[in-house]
């Protein structure tokens, strides 16, 4: 991989931005971390990452809460599930 870094600037460009991103989201980096990611992303121009941004930006509320704050819906979704599940069940 490291030789692969230091001979291709394309996937070298596609891995920093990736790492960054990894790094926004573990760290739980906020909002305007996140709007400074995402302009670097656009302007490198590699299609793939713009499509990425431009999709993150349709719903960037939801995105700026995921990552800012430490609540996870997935205590809520696992009693949805499990409810789910008891209702196909029941009724077959």
């Amino acid at each position: 991989m490291s030789q692969r870094l230091s001979q291709d600037p394309l996937y070298r460009q596609v891995w920093t931005l990736t790492h960054l991103f990894h790094t926004l989201i573990a760290h739980r980096a906020g909002d305007q971390a996140l709007a400074a990611w995402c302009h670097a992303a656009e302007a490198g121009g590699i299609p793939a990452v713009v499509a990425f941004v431009q999709t993150l930006r349709r719903d960037w509320g939801a995105v700026a809460v995921g990552v800012t704050l430490a609540w996870s819906p997935g205590p809520v979704e696992g009693i949805n599930t499990r409810t789910k599940l008891l209702k196909r069940m029941m009724y077959g």
